[in-house]
């Protein structure tokens, strides 16, 4: 059993400024139903979609969400 990842006050501004911006992280499952173990992890910028290919369990997602909500955080905040 893992543990799941729980966001920092930083990462909750990031997150934030990113919903504020156009921009949202989030998972799809992989496959369909309540079984699903395993996610993609989606971007949204300005309405249009990107998936990765990577699967990702219920327990690694957090932090990895939290990282691409710094990137993109760490990339735009300064151009906005």
């Amino acid at each position: 059993m893992g543990i799941e990842y729980v966001p920092t006050k930083i990462d909750i501004k990031m997150m934030s400024w990113c919903n504020d911006n156009n921009i949202r992280i989030y998972p799809k499952p992989v496959e369909r139903g309540m079984q699903n173990k395993l996610y993609y992890i989606c971007i949204e910028v300005n309405k249009k979609e990107s998936c990765g290919n990577d699967q990702f369990n219920k327990y690694e997602l957090g932090k990895i969400i939290f990282e691409y909500y710094k990137y993109y955080y760490d990339k735009y905040n300064e151009q906005v």
